[in-house]
């Protein structure tokens, strides 16, 4: 979750693991935290499931991840957070959806 993105964004591994080919996929230039920029490959996913649900015929953006390992497959931007109401519950590190 990240309420500072405009898009959502997957790691490109993801897309490894789902079949989905990057190669034709449209090409952009992201802003990252501390000025930086990487390119990421934007995609028209038939639907995503977040939570209880599911968006069809939206843009999602596919980044390389890079550094240290994490324990996430990317990030929830405001295009996503700004369509359902929503609580964090920070003590077991959820989203409560409404």
């Amino acid at each position: 979750m990240d309420t500072g993105a405009s898009g959502t964004a997957i790691h490109t591994q993801v897309a490894d693991q789902l079949y989905i080919n990057l190669y034709k996929a449209r090409k952009t230039q992201a802003g990252i935290v501390g000025g930086g920029v990487i390119e990421a490959s934007i995609i028209k996913v038939d639907s995503l499931q977040i939570g209880p649900h599911i968006i069809e015929n939206c843009n999602v953006a596919f980044i390389p991840h890079e550094g240290r390992a994490v324990n996430f497959d990317g990030l929830l931007g405001m295009d996503i957070l700004g369509k359902f109401g929503y609580r964090i519950d920070l003590a077991n590190q959820i989203i409560i959806w409404q």
